[in-house]
């Protein structure tokens, strides 16, 4: 038996939700600390840090997941930059 090939779309699809639920759940863990009043708890400092920690760096792979899947507006293609021959500046004609 051959391995099935798994399609583009979707496994770019489980990356964004498994990323996603970390963050989630680095969401939780924080939100459980302050509702507890672990917060000011050495063990809760350190629930903090590292749930902040794990979350920003899976929320920013996140983005960068959701940017290259076309979900979010991105930089344009470098075919594209400035073919018209606009500088983006202001106007000068009257």
């Amino acid at each position: 038996m051959e391995a099935a090939e798994m399609n583009p779309k979707r496994e770019k699809f489980l990356l964004i939700a498994s990323c996603g639920l970390v963050v989630l759940l680095s969401v939780a863990g924080i939100v459980s600390a302050v509702l507890t009043g672990l917060i000011w708890d050495l063990d809760g400092l350190t629930l903090l840090l590292s749930c902040l920690t794990i979350g920003g760096l899976f929320s920013l792979f996140l983005f960068f997941l959701v940017r290259s899947a076309g979900w979010l507006p991105g930089r344009k293609s470098s075919g594209s930059s400035c073919s018209s021959g606009d500088s983006g500046g202001p106007s000068t004609e009257k």
